[in-house]
């Protein structure tokens, strides 16, 4: 009878045992592919026990609720998918401490929301921290279907996008979505938007559209965008880090390219007709805050025959920067037409348009920008190119910095080419292309005078570093 009772509490204690785990939240831990691929409970939490090889097979929408890698990673995905994609379901509320190696992403037929990591979870929030893709690939083509047609197309590395503004929740049901200390590292994204797709496009390479989500202590290095839109119809924005609408702070982008493309010619009656492509070295555009941040060392291409903006920090910056820096970067337009007038061409060394936003204590630096359809120009002032800001629509912007060795456009300026804002405390070392905002002239010695530098432009917190023959830069 003991033998009989004591089989039977051991019987009980491994079913409290399994309720117990998933009661309270204790990780399953998964060591094998199959195991993966097996996960069939939205409310399990799960533990990478080893790397894994998946061996060039599809994975995708992973069934949890938490994700932890515990350091180790997956590599040798090359996953083929029709429609929307992402590697976690969107119940997945959180996913840590994981690497994505060498793995591709093909979707074709793409409707609307596409990511590596999560896609857009409407009501719901995701918390992604310490995740890093790397040597990768994401090739997404978007072409007509019926049902998503006027639907937009967002593409992100980690999220697609976290809008919930067209959805009705209260003020309790918001969830805001956070991407903490992530990387990308050696990642192609290559996204075609087929002609006759309406809808606009939101490419990051973190978030696509970041309504609810805030990016914090993340980076985008050694890494290539290419959106190539074969419509008349379709906006485009891309940035480094979102396409649109995200808090962003303590974040960076270096040595990386980004390149937005549509240069349809043509519409009813012979009207010139192309959309707006607007490309920023860490957001296209943004009206959420920004700060402690930086880009360096990029080239930024917006290549339309119609309006395109290209900016080194952020395409149209609509609400605040400050603290933070572009350095080193080659901002180009292209792909203007002849004769096509009343078009709305602007580069800028930090931001290409300023639109009721705020920004202060920030500098551009060594910044090659160029409109390469200076010699085509119907109107030249349809090409406005300046060293901090092409054009400023009611901005203040105070305690700003500008060296552009190399400016090119209908009209430029060394620092605002066209301003109907507020300025203030600004600094220019080169008036050869103008100076219309009036910036204070300084000498080329003021970059590397770290007392001088951080005085006149404010530079505050212990994330700046500085040394005798260099800028101050940023280091998290």
């Amino acid at each position: 009878m003991k033998k009989v009772l004591l089989t039977l509490c051991g019987f009980c204690s491994i079913i409290l045992s399994s309720c117990t785990a998933s009661m309270f939240g204790q990780y399953k831990v998964v060591e094998t592919f199959d195991e993966i691929k097996k996960l069939t409970d939205d409310n399990e939490y799960i533990k990478l026990g080893c790397d894994i090889d998946c061996n060039y097979e599809t994975l995708s929408n992973i069934k949890c609720a938490r994700f932890d890698g515990d350091g180790y990673s997956l590599k040798n995905i090359v996953s083929t998918s029709k429609e929307n994609y992402s590697l976690f379901s969107d119940n997945t509320e959180k996913i840590e401490n994981l690497i994505i190696d060498n793995s591709t992403f093909k979707i074709e037929n793409g409707l609307n929301d596409i990511a590596i990591i999560s896609k857009r979870l409407d009501k719901k929030g995701v918390e992604i921290n310490n995740v890093t893709i790397k040597n990768s690939k994401l090739d997404c083509s978007f072409t007509k279907n019926t049902s998503y047609q006027m639907y937009d197309m967002k593409v992100g590395g980690f999220i697609a996008g976290c809008d919930i503004s067209g959805y009705y929740v209260t003020e309790s049901e918001k969830t805001s979505s956070n991407v903490n200390n992530c990387t990308l590292d050696n990642v192609k994204f290559d996204i075609t938007v087929e002609k006759s797709r309406s809808g606009d496009v939101y490419v990051g390479g973190l978030v696509g559209y970041g309504m609810e989500t805030a990016v914090s202590q993340c980076k985008v290095v050694n890494s290539e965008f290419i959106v190539n839109g074969k419509t008349e119809s379709n906006d485009i924005y891309i940035g480094g880090i979102a396409g649109k609408n995200t808090k962003i702070e303590d974040s960076f982008v270096k040595n990386t390219s980004i390149s937005g493309i549509n240069t349809t010619y043509s519409g009813s009656f012979g009207i010139l007709s192309t959309p707006e492509i607007v490309v920023g070295g860490i957001a296209g555009d943004n009206n959420k805050l920004m700060s402690f941040c930086y880009s360096q060392d990029l080239t930024l291409t917006a290549n339309s025959s119609g309006d395109a903006y290209s900016g080194g920090i952020c395409g149209i910056c609509r609400n605040g920067i400050s603290q933070s820096y572009s350095r080193g970067n080659e901002i180009f337009i292209k792909g203007y037409v002849s004769n096509n007038s009343h078009v709305k061409r602007r580069t800028g060394g930090f931001v290409s348009s300023g639109v009721n936003a705020t920004i202060t204590s920030c500098f551009s630096y060594d910044n090659t920008i160029l409109d390469q359809s200076t010699n085509n120009l119907k109107y030249s002032e349809d090409s406005l190119s300046g060293g901090f800001v092409g054009k400023n629509s009611n901005c203040s912007i105070s305690k700003c910095a500008s060296n552009s060795p190399s400016i090119a456009g209908g009209i430029v300026d060394s620092f605002v080419c066209e301003n109907a804002g507020t300025l203030s405390e600004n600094f220019i070392d080169d008036i050869r292309f103008g100076n219309v905002s009036n910036a204070e002239t300084i000498t080329s010695d003021f970059w590397t005078n770290s007392n001088e530098i951080k005085e006149k432009l404010h530079l505050l917190g212990g994330k700046w570093f500085y040394s005798l023959d260099d800028l101050p830069h940023l280091e998290f």
